[in-house]
Formats: structure tokens, C-alpha cells, sequence
């Protein structure tokens, strides 16, 4: 089973950064821990309205493998 993940950034920054997380189908519970994790990355608070969330398709060799 692939686990699917998506990447919050900040919306409409041209910056690559941002966080990858494990995809939900709960959308406000990852804008939400987006922003948390955002405003550590940023140093400055990040409200969840801010928070894009993309998809994120890791290459092959670097799938991200989550411990049992």
C-alpha cells in the first residue's frame, strides 16, 4: 500500500519550502497542523487560511518509509 502525502506551503509564496504530510480526508486538520508547522519554519504566526496544500509525489528511490 502507497501512503500519499501532500506539501503545506505558504499560499502564493514563490519559496519551495514547506512541509510534507501524510494526506487525510480530514482538509481542515491538515491546514490546520500545516500552519502549526509553517509558523516553526517561518517565525512568524501562520494562520491556516495561509496554508496551500499541493500534492506530493516523492521519486521512486526516495519514497518516504514511515516506521511500524
Amino acid at each position: 500500500m502507497n501512503r500519499r502525502f501532500v506539501v503545506a506551503k505558504l499560499r502564493g509564496s514563490q519559496d519551495v519550502s514547506g512541509i510534507i504530510l501524510p494526506e487525510s480526508t480530514d482538509r481542515a486538520q491538515l491546514l490546520q497542523r500545516g500552519a502549526e508547522l509553517l509558523s516553526h519554519l517561518t517565525a512568524s504566526r501562520v494562520r491556516p487560511d495561509e496554508v496551500e496544500l499541493l500534492p506530493y509525489f516523492p521519486p521512486e528511490r526516495d519514497q518516504i518509509r514511515l516506521a511500524s
